[in-house]
């Protein structure tokens, strides 16, 4: 689920700097964070496939996400935005992706 330099087989990330890919979107996070898989899902099922950096393996991420206190999941956009422990609506508002549930 989490890796620490490649997204599609190439070197696009020095972990916890900003991606020079345009398509990339870094998810920050940890195995043991469920509000992480769950964001992760979310992008999965919505063909949206991020880098996933674990911050229990690097302390550059871990450092990237601590402000007094680790905040996790932190979603990096491509375009610059940031979302910080999004609800399950924000990532799929970021895409404008269908928020609305099925009847």
């Amino acid at each position: 689920m989490f890796s620490d330099s490649t997204i599609n087989g190439t070197e696009t990330i020095i972990t916890g700097k900003v991606l020079m890919d345009n398509e990339a979107i870094q998810v920050y996070g940890a195995k043991w964070c469920g509000d992480c898989f769950r964001a992760k899902m979310i992008l999965d099922h919505h063909h949206i496939n991020p880098l996933m950096i674990d911050i229990e393996h690097d302390e550059n991420a871990k450092a990237f996400v601590s402000q007094g206190c680790v905040v996790v999941p932190t979603i990096l956009f491509n375009d610059g935005s940031v979302l910080v422990e999004p609800t399950s609506l924000q990532p799929r508002r970021k895409f404008g992706l269908k928020t609305s549930k099925p009847k």
